[in-house]
């Protein structure tokens, strides 16, 4: 077990990833022993892969897999070269049934909520096989992609992925620690997804049991969002009632541009709020943000970055 990971300030989390790495090391002997002296399974050796998530997809190809996906998203495009793939949703953003059975899938990729959608009836009709990956809160997003890499024969990149995302978090923990000593308490940070769908004039906030919520726990800060849930929908006054100390705003679908970031800042203009004034609201554009999986790291260096940054701003009397 490695000693950084024993040494992780999050008992929790520190448990379940040193819990994961020695999973996945004895489950790749495992399989690799078996191998020795029987064929492989189809599915571990070969297998044709659609994802249906860009988060799910970005997972598969940091695992190795990317060579096996046949299919994608309208919205998979990291790496870029998932963009070359045959997409099987329709032009309304749907998933298109024949296009999937089209690529002959051995394997539909899905998050776990689709599973329990209607979505797995019509792949069930269709005897198309499917896998349900959780993606929320943290701890489980972590657990899904262990699961992934035990049954696609991914371990060694599985493992590489824990301890990288294991130092990630101790490091930025220590620098949001010490910004939080120079401000004298521990940051609240509130995270917009966006516009609340259907709801004019709401935004829809990501809660405790998300594992944004989870990387930002995890650094030791605080969400100024406590529902126990995945995200709540806040009117923008509520939210902004929240007076978090650092604002991080998802605008996806939007390329980085001043008029994108002037229209952002107007969505508030009616609620004002510290961390706007002061300068600890960040506009994170596109939508990568949103998903689990690799962008736990940037995620949390971005959190850790504008921590900082508001430190500094506290420290000089602009908080």
């Amino acid at each position: 077990m490695n000693a950084r990971i024993r040494r992780f300030a999050i008992p929790a989390l520190a448990v379940l990833l040193a819990a994961l790495l020695l999973a996945v090391r004895c489950v790749g002997n495992a399989q690799r022993a078996s191998r020795a002296g029987a064929a492989a399974a189809p599915d571990a050796e070969s297998p044709r892969l659609v994802a249906l998530s860009p988060g799910l997809t970005e997972t598969l190809f940091m695992l190795g897999l990317g060579g096996h996906l046949v299919g994608r998203t309208p919205w998979c495009d990291e790496p870029p070269s998932a963009t070359n793939l045959p997409c099987v949703f329709t032009a309304g953003g749907a998933v298109d049934l024949k296009a999937l059975a089209a690529v002959r899938p051995d394997f539909v990729v899905l998050p776990a909520p689709l599973a329990e959608s209607p979505l797995h009836d019509a792949l069930e009709k269709a005897r198309i096989s499917h896998l349900a990956v959780k993606t929320d809160p943290l701890d489980d997003m972590l657990q899904g992609v262990y699961e992934l890499a035990t049954r696609f024969d991914a371990v060694p990149m599985a493992e590489a992925w824990l301890e990288h995302v294991s130092e990630v978090l101790e490091r930025e923990r220590g620098r949001v620690a010490a910004a939080a000593s120079s401000a004298g308490r521990a940051p609240s940070v509130l995270f917009v997804m966006g516009d609340a769908p259907g709801a004019p004039g709401a935004v829809r906030a990501a809660a405790r049991q998300s594992w944004q919520s989870g990387v930002v726990e995890a650094l030791g800060a605080r969400n100024a969002v406590t529902n126990e849930a995945v995200s709540a929908i806040l009117p923008r006054a509520a939210a902004a009632a929240l007076d978090p100390d650092v604002v991080l705003e998802v605008r996806a679908g939007t390329d980085e541009s001043p008029a994108e970031l002037e229209a952002a800042l107007l969505a508030w203009e009616k609620t004002p709020f510290p961390a706007l004034l002061s300068g600890d609201w960040h506009v994170l554009f596109g939508a990568r943000a949103l998903r689990p999986g690799p962008q736990v790291d940037r995620l949390a260096e971005t959190i850790g970055a504008h921590v900082r940054t508001w430190a500094e701003h506290t420290a000089s009397g602009g908080r």
